[in-house]
């Protein structure tokens, strides 16, 4: 019995249909993310470990946001508990399935206080070092996430201070899945064989089938022009949006709907995207259903142990 008739078999009542499972299973090299997935605790651990990207440059990230062994979660020596507890609730909201994926391929989160200027010093003279809520580094395969915002002020040389902090909490499970979603798109993209041609070593955003759906979604919001004032950021410079129609957007959309299809989509963006978002939920269907259909259940701790669990 094949792999993929296994998987099909394992899948059966939890999402897919067996032949949507067969169809998307065969554009992603299944055989390598069931095995990867599906692997005992203590090989996860030898996986993740050869997987992390040693983060190197003097000032990008600080020296105790550097890399640490297995590490898996950073969070700030600035928590109070109640900051850590909130941490952690904020990390629980990221689905099992897909923190398995980001664990074994060398993913880290990290929490700062102070800004994204506070683990990414390099950050601190400019405007984004203070405002961005959220921000995924593919070249560390690594992702921010600060508890505070400041307001920020222009020298005179063109740099930026901050001029108050305030706590930027209430979007934060949709961000964490946002951001989470930009690793996913990266690392699951790796996997994908669509079109029989090997491994991509790619982006999820870079299929053919997610290009497709995307074209059309665009193609009827560009002639319905949707009221874009809250969902500017996702739509379109043509219509009033923000976004270039090109690889940006596309993987900004990709984004906000792989948080959606975690249960953290507040935008409901998937009311202008339905193309997309269906293109989205089947691969976070099927890399969920993979996860399910594997032969290891563990616990991925913040330290970077991978420790079994009796029950997922």
């Amino acid at each position: 019995m094949t792999l993929t008739k296994i998987f099909c078999a394992a899948v059966a009542g939890l999402g897919l249909s067996a032949v949507q499972a067969a169809d998307i299973a065969a554009t992603f090299d299944h055989a390598a993310l069931s095995k990867r997935l599906g692997a005992p605790c203590a090989v996860q651990e030898m996986q993740r470990r050869a997987a992390i990207i040693p983060v190197t440059s003097g000032l990008d990230p600080a020296p105790e946001y550097r890399t640490k062994g297995l590490t898996f979660v950073m969070q700030s020596a600035h928590f109070d508990a109640k900051m850590h507890a909130r941490a952690d609730k904020i990390y629980a909201t990221i689905p099992h399935h897909t923190r398995a994926l980001t664990y074994n391929d060398g993913g880290v989160f990290v929490w700062s206080r102070y800004g994204l200027a506070e683990s990414l010093p390099s950050r601190k003279n400019a405007a984004n070092g203070y405002t961005t809520p959220g921000l995924y580094l593919e070249y560390e395969r690594r992702l921010y996430f600060p508890f505070m915002l400041a307001d920020v002020r222009k020298n005179k040389n063109g740099t930026y201070r901050s001029i108050g902090f305030y706590e930027e909490i209430a979007r934060g499970f949709r961000i964490a899945n946002h951001e989470t979603g930009h690793m996913a798109d990266d690392i699951l993209g790796n996997y994908s064989v669509e079109d029989g041609a090997g491994p991509a070593e790619g982006r999820l955003t870079d299929r053919r089938d997610y290009r497709t759906a995307i074209t059309d979604d665009l193609r009827h919001i560009r002639g319905t022009k949707p009221d874009v004032v809250a969902l500017d950021y996702y739509m379109p410079i043509r219509i009033g949006g923000k976004q270039d129609e090109g690889q940006r957007l596309r993987r900004e959309v990709f984004a906000e709907l792989w948080a959606e299809a975690s249960g953290q989509g507040g935008s409901n963006l998937s009311r202008h995207y339905p193309r997309t978002y269906a293109t989205v939920k089947s691969y976070f269907d099927y890399l969920k259903n993979v996860y399910e259909a594997g032969g290891s259940a563990c616990e991925y701790r913040k330290d970077g142990r991978a420790v079994p669990v009796l029950k997922r």
